[in-house]
């Protein structure tokens, strides 16, 4: 409630005597996300407008010596209630509240409210105001208050939920749901409240706005100070990679739960991307382990249209399995019919059954369809206003409601409303207006519609009057930027549906777009090139759509800027034809699955490398052998996906499969030293050695795509634990190869985890700054969380605590923000041996339960595993037989290393840690003798971090 402020002046005041016995006051006007003074004893006017539907907030602040009973006067009984008293203890001063629901206060009427103060037989009244209310009246009472209640009590201060998922369809009421209850929360409980919305467009700030809203300490709150240098110090840290704030999720969750009660909402989280998805995830996961604190967190989204997104599913399916204690759902349905008629029955004086079940046929019970109906029936002279007390709605031509014309669909509803309002309320001008808020509504940014009202010249007046007039007709609001923002989605569709009907809007949306053209630079072209893209779409100009979405795809590319490069492909293969010039569909499909890839959408670059290899195979005609080609090469990038989300089965299922198909060189060696990877992080060392063998065959010199780099990195690998000299020389290798940066920065990690971890010498510093600015501004993820993972195991093994814990809290923020599961299990691992050694033995036991969990997924896999390896070998070599050999000149060893394995390495510790946790019962479901390495040979000794007479072998490989 950070507008509240305390008035030190006596002006409206009433004195005793004395400056100590001042009596202050003032009122607040709290919507669900702002909250505004507009009244108190420091300001003279006493005529007080207030927006009919939201609270009031009444603070009266007076000396503590003065006992007395406070009542508030002039304001019927039921539409305000007293909040109890507070004291303030650096004022030395009593504070007393109350709250004021206009709701229940009539908008033609004065209500004069005063204060009345009684102490024994002396009595006064402090003039507060006339209070007028105006505005939209609501002709809905309040659907779900008894839901709205529960819900404030369950994620309130008493509460024990901090999570909140709401969804439901189109229409039925979820915004408004929310914004009652953060209304209730801020006015009754003191919590600061902020919502975002989410857009197709502008995704790429939404974690910093959300760490921003987390990290701004509530003004009244005591230890601001304290807190305010708190975050200073945090985000001065060394460190802190100010260059990549995702990494530091974890570090700014522990500032975040000292900030206060504080509520944030995200709307519209059914088109949230792949990436924001994960970079929410990282936000609850980091939220949860810091304890939440004050924080609490709000998901609304649409059905059914998160289950037709990939990121949003995978999000909510991973809170509720992984976040269930703090976890509240509250799906929002439709009214039943009965609802609707108890409902009909509190609207209208009197109600019909037949009525009723009109209303119900009509509007689906969605309240937003409900709402707009009963504005058309009154603006039709249907229902008419009786002056009862309270008022009610009166039936006045039950015929005509039963009969009416209109056909029976949502959007029409809403249309209809649209179209009203606008002649209703700007005559002559109802098209003109209906143009310029129909290219408004085109946009879903403040930045894009910006540009729309500074390409339409509407001069400052006739703006503001539009903006009051969307106010004042409960379609929407505007912002003190000037924004205009629909009060939903559905209102802002219909917008630009009524516009549409004149023959003009096309006309003026095309004069629209040419002025945007003369605005575009290079800072704002991808924004320009977007929102005219929308502009096309909205007038169904599906040439002038195609070239600028062509446009937008060399801009993206030439910018790097992923997210826009991924909507500008989607839209433009959603757009052409699947008859169209195959060679270019395809093209785009890859193109587009490479860019989600590059962005870190891994599981959705995987469904779409799928989606390409299917399409590809459905070519009949032209080119057989070129749509082959282009399946068998998005089936390898695909089961390359598998392996970086740890889906070992799958990686080996679909290699096997893909290996069957006709293959080049390059996929071909592509498999090939994905499984070499596979064998040495499941330990299969034999296994490992004969595929090296079968790719050192077929890479020559090992310049195709970075062939002779890779194949070095995956194999130095498979020999780093048991052979570091041997790895040491593959690695090296492969520096001299790699041929980009990207495969050099992978090649460069490999010899400095051999060096420091292996080998046990010094972390090569400046090696590794570079490595990390090098993959930094490029978004080399997969590098970036391994180098995180390393310097977090070698400050356990130093015995650092304090930067152990800061660099494998933001590895795990890294595994969660890049879905890179492949290291899930050794952040665990290091994870659960800080809190061992720190002595936080509760939370080690509840890391041992999520490590044990982590590892029984993978050992109920094994039996499979090492029946397919065989299998995948015998395919490899069929492969290999009809392809050209060409034998390479690169060094490899001559035989397999003794052991291979790290994540089985690493199973150990459980065997360790859990009887000092007193958990050896749970322990023993994953100890399998079978998969410790093979004769009673163990890890390196330099991968161990010591406690004691204990030794715990680290997580980074």
């Amino acid at each position: 409630m950070s507008a509240t402020v305390i008035h030190k002046g006596n002006e409206g005041g009433s004195e005793r005597g004395d400056e100590n016995a001042k009596v202050s006051w003032w009122m607040t006007e709290c919507s669900g996300f702002s909250e505004t003074e507009i009244a108190s004893s420091a300001q003279s006017n006493r005529q007080i407008f207030v927006r009919k539907g939201c609270l009031l907030l009444v603070v009266l602040e007076y000396p503590s010596q003065r006992v007395g009973d406070i009542e508030l006067v002039g304001i019927p009984e039921g539409s305000w209630t007293a909040a109890g008293s507070i004291e303030h203890d650096e004022s030395a001063a009593t504070r007393h509240t109350y709250l004021i629901d206009t709701a229940c206060l009539d908008a033609d009427q004065i209500y004069r409210a005063s204060l009345k103060i009684s102490s024994g037989v002396m009595e006064e009244r402090i003039p507060v105001g006339e209070l007028r209310v105006e505005g939209f009246v609501a002709v809905l009472p309040e659907l779900r208050q008894e839901e709205i209640g529960d819900m404030c009590r369950q994620i309130g201060p008493s509460g024990l939920h901090r999570l909140v998922l709401v969804d439901g369809e189109a229409g039925v009421g979820k915004t408004h749901f929310v914004e009652r209850a953060a209304e209730a929360l801020r006015t009754k409980y003191g919590f600061d409240v902020v919502s975002f919305t989410v857009t197709d467009e502008h995704q790429g700030h939404l974690l910093a706005a959300l760490l921003r809203a987390c990290l701004t300490p509530s003004i009244h709150q005591k230890s601001f100070q304290e807190v305010a240098q708190a975050v200073q110090k945090v985000l001065l840290s060394d460190e802190l990679d100010a260059g990549n704030l995702e990494a530091n999720v974890g570090l700014l969750a522990r500032v975040a739960i000292r900030m206060g009660p504080r509520v944030i909402v995200l709307r519209d989280c059914q088109l949230l991307n792949a990436q924001v998805a994960n970079q929410i995830w990282a936000l609850v996961v980091a939220l949860n382990d810091a304890g939440w604190g004050g924080v609490r967190l709000v998901l609304e989204y649409r059905q059914p249209d998160a289950t037709l997104n990939e990121a949003i599913k995978s999000l909510v399916t991973k809170i509720k399995l992984r976040i269930r204690r703090v976890l509240l759902t509250k799906p929002l349905v439709p009214l039943t019919q009965g609802e609707l008629s108890a409902t009909a029955a509190k609207i209208f004086r009197h109600v019909t059954p037949e009525i009723a079940a009109c209303l119900m046929q009509r509007t689906g019970g969605l309240p937003l369809f409900l709402e707009s109906y009963l504005c058309r029936l009154l603006d039709l002279g249907f229902v008419v206003w009786d002056r009862g007390n309270p008022p009610r709605l009166s039936i006045s031509q039950p015929a005509q409601v039963l009969s009416d014309t209109l056909p029976v669909s949502g959007a029409l509803i809403l249309e209809d409303r649209m179209r009203t309002w606008l002649q209703k309320t700007f005559g002559d001008d109802a098209n003109m207006v209906a143009t310029q808020l129909g290219l408004v509504a085109v946009t879903d940014s403040a930045t894009s519609q910006s540009f729309i009202l500074e390409a339409l010249s509407i001069s400052p007046e006739r703006l503001r009057a539009i903006q009051l007039a969307v106010d004042a007709g409960n379609l929407g609001y505007w912002r003190p930027d000037g924004e205009i923002v629909f009060r939903h989605d559905l209102l802002r569709t219909a917008m630009i549906s009524v516009a549409r009907e004149d023959q003009r809007f096309v006309v003026s949306a095309r004069e629209i777009a040419d002025r945007l053209v003369l605005a575009v630079n290079k800072e704002n072209e991808l924004q320009i090139r977007y929102l005219r893209a929308r502009i096309f779409s909205v007038i169904a100009d599906r040439v002038a759509l195609e070239v600028e979405l062509r446009l937008g795809v060399q801009a993206a590319k030439e910018a790097s800027d992923y997210g826009h490069l991924v909507s500008f492909l989607a839209q433009l293969l959603a757009l052409l034809p699947k008859s169209s010039n195959a060679e270019e569909r395809l093209d785009l499909m890859s193109g587009l699955a490479w860019a989600e890839w590059v962005s870190d959408s891994l599981l959705v670059a995987r469904q779409r490398y799928l989606l390409l290899a299917h399409e590809a195979q459905q070519i009949a005609t032209g080119d057989f052998s070129f749509a082959e080609a282009i399946a068998t090469d998005a089936y390898r990038r695909a089961i390359g996906i598998d392996l970086e989300l740890m889906e070992p089965l799958a990686f080996l299922n679909n290699a096997i499969a893909v290996l069957k198909r006709r293959q080049t060189p390059v996929t071909f060696n592509s498999i090939v030293n994905r499984l070499v990877l596979f064998c040495a992080r499941f330990g299969y060392p034999q296994a490992g050695f004969e595929f090296s063998e079968l790719a050192f065959n077929y890479i020559g010199e090992g310049l195709r795509e970075n062939e002779g780099a890779v194949i070095c990195s995956e194999m130095g690998a498979l020999y780093a634990h048991a052979e570091p000299d041997t790895a040491l020389s593959l690695f090296r290798q492969g520096v001299d190869l790699a041929s980009d940066e990207c495969q050099r920065s992978y090649n460069v990690l490999d010899i400095l985890v051999l060096e420091s971890l292996h080998m046990g010498g010094e972390l090569d510093l400046n090696s590794f700054s570079q490595l990390w600015t090098t993959s930094s501004q490029n978004r080399f993820s997969e590098v970036l969380t391994r180098a995180s993972l390393l310097r977090g195991s070698l400050y356990l093994r130093a015995g650092d605590l304090v930067n152990a814990r800061q660099w494998i809290e933001r590895t795990s923020t890294l595994v969660n923000l890049y879905h890179l599961n492949e290291f899930e299990l050794p952040v665990l691992n290091d994870l659960l041996l800080l809190s061992f050694l720190e002595g936080n033995l509760d939370q080690a036991r509840t890391r041992l339960t999520a490590f044990i969990d982590e590892f029984e997924k993978l050992l109920e896999a094994v039996e499979r595993m090492t029946r397919l390896v065989p299998k995948a070998l015998n395919e490899c070599r069929d492969a290999a037989k009809k392809l050209a050999v060409e034998q390479s000149p690169l060094f490899k060893p001559g035989s397999p290393p003794e052991y291979c394995g790290v994540f089985f390495e690493i199973l150990g510790n459980i065997a360790t840690i859990a009887p000092r946790l007193g958990m050896s019962e749970l322990a023993l479901s994953c100890l399998r003798p079978e998969l410790l390495l093979p004769g009673g040979s163990r890890a390196n000794g330099n991968r161990y971090a010591k406690c004691g007479d204990l030794e715990l072998v680290l997580g980074a490989y």
